[in-house]
């Protein structure tokens, strides 16, 4: 009997020490995830204003003859990045048997870089349960002391929104984001597997415009002749005391359809709005060129062009409206700048069908070059 008993304590004790043989299926995962950015914003094209048509535009490819200036209206990331951090949003999604990819992702991961000022390689760990990953990857601008959305509403991939909380956000580079994707192998690892890791090749879902008038030396003569200011014939007239360029301002809108929304599932806009506009101001290139506003607006991929279609006021600080301009076509090709250059202080369009009277989807937000956000007030024409 006694024998029976040591041999049935003895055959528990060896089916114990088998069982903590076996792994614990619910250790997961580790994978490393880097995100490698695109930041060049080389030169798309130029487009020659006026145009009645759209169809016929007059434009220029050539990267040979870009405008001289066009080195010193790239994007600036300096000026106020001191009021901005990055934020970086990534989401995995399993990949199923079927080759298809998970409606709805495994995990979410939000990471910060306080340093606003360069968009360097950004390293994480996920951990994941064994299989095969699609990494999906977004990055944007935000406050520097604050977790809150600021030009874009990233709560779900499917739709990623411009933020018109409070108006459209024009004439920042601030407005700067972007996106990519990558596929992983997730698995345990031990002595015969290293730490799983991919890199995610992040670019712009959009491209940027830049109205640029060519008339600013003609423009500020005529606003000294209407004065009867005496003009000095061996200065320009942009640097008279007499003339202030920061008596005008501009509204940029959109009067059709302008893309709001981008899905990281598809890689592709997913909705717009009409009527999205924003007011900006003057500022000199030199003394015959100005910049007049611009924007980034979410293209078309695979190296096609996008196509949106503006309307730009110039008034004087009193609100007289001196011109305006309607039906401006633009061409916009992602991570890429297209320049609309024309006599747009001085010449008036006849093309412009009452843009003034349309009603506004949003309301105007002022020029925002550097950190505005909690302060800015919104304005209307």
């Amino acid at each position: 009997m006694m024998r029976k008993f040591c041999l049935l304590i003895l055959l528990l004790c060896t089916l114990c020490s088998c069982v903590h043989q076996f792994p614990v299926e619910s250790t997961p995962a580790k994978v490393k995830i880097t995100l490698s950015f695109d930041t060049e914003m080389p030169y798309f094209r130029t487009l020659m204003f006026p145009d009645q048509t759209g169809s016929n535009m007059t434009f220029t490819d050539d990267p040979e003859n870009k405008p001289a200036y066009f080195e010193s209206i790239l994007p600036d990331w300096q000026t106020g990045a001191e009021n901005y951090r990055i934020r970086y949003v990534a989401e995995a999604y399993r990949v199923l048997a079927s080759g298809k990819v998970s409606t709805y992702p495994e995990k979410r991961y939000v990471g910060y870089d306080e340093d606003a000022t360069v968009w360097d390689d950004y390293s994480f760990t996920l951990e994941l349960s064994e299989g095969t990953y699609e990494i999906r990857a977004w990055a944007d601008y935000i406050l520097k002391y604050s977790d809150d959305h600021l030009y874009y509403d990233v709560t779900t991939f499917s739709g990623i929104r411009l933020n018109h909380k409070n108006g459209h956000y024009g004439n920042t580079d601030f407005r700067d984001a972007h996106s990519g994707r990558s596929r992983v192998e997730a698995i345990r690892y031990g002595q015969n597997h290293e730490l799983a890791h991919t890199v995610v090749n992040m670019s712009r879902p959009m491209g940027k415009y830049v109205f640029v008038a060519t008339d600013l030396y003609e423009f500020a003569t005529k606003v000294l002749m209407n004065r009867s200011v005496s003009i000095d014939p061996s200065k320009s007239p942009t640097k008279s005391p007499d003339f202030n360029i920061e008596d005008y301002t501009l509204t940029i809108r959109c009067s059709q359809w302008l893309p709001t929304s981008y899905s990281m599932n598809t890689d592709k806009a997913n909705d717009s709005e009409v009527n999205v506009q924003f007011k900006s101001s003057l500022k000199a290139i030199d003394d015959n060129h100005a910049i007049m506003g611009f924007d980034y607006v979410f293209a078309n991929g695979n190296d096609q062009v996008t196509k949106v279609v503006l309307d730009i006021i110039l008034q004087d600080k009193d609100g007289t409206v001196l011109a305006s301009h309607g039906g401006v076509y633009v061409h916009l090709k992602r991570s890429k700048m297209t320049l609309i250059e024309g006599n747009f202080l001085i010449q008036e369009s006849s093309s412009l069908n009452s843009c003034l009277s349309k009603p506004a989807a949003f309301s105007i937000l002022s020029e925002r070059s550097e950190f505005e956000h909690t302060s800015s007030a919104k304005l209307s024409v």
